[in-house]
């Protein structure tokens, strides 16, 4: 056997599959690592399930507001609330009462007895 009669490898036979597998594991590296890959998605989207679940809860706050507002309004007064409010914005107790001070809430003042 000659040595012409052997398949001799080129640069050109090695270099053009290379490439490829090159290219292509660089393209397959960012469909999962990318910033718009695969795990990026997931993580976005554990980030939208999050933030919907803090806006449903806000929603609910929000309608509650919504409803003591409305509550306060002239043509919906509602006597007891407008009274609690008053205390509360005024700082004042009858003498037989007992105020508890929630601290969670915030600060407050001690109410003034009449």
């Amino acid at each position: 056997m000659s040595i012409q009669s052997k398949k001799r490898f080129s640069l050109r036979q090695i270099f053009i599959p290379l490439i490829s597998i090159i290219i292509m594991g660089y393209f397959t590296y960012h469909i999962f690592q990318g910033d718009r890959g695969i795990i990026a998605y997931l993580r976005l989207q554990q980030t939208v399930a999050l933030n919907e679940k803090k806006f449903a809860s806000q929603q609910i706050v929000r309608e509650q507001l919504e409803r003591r507002v409305y509550l306060l309004r002239p043509d919906s007064l509602d006597i007891d609330l407008l009274e609690e409010r008053a205390r509360a914005v005024l700082n004042f107790a009858h003498q037989d009462e007992i105020v508890i001070n929630n601290s969670s809430v915030g600060v407050q003042k001690k109410p003034v007895k009449r």
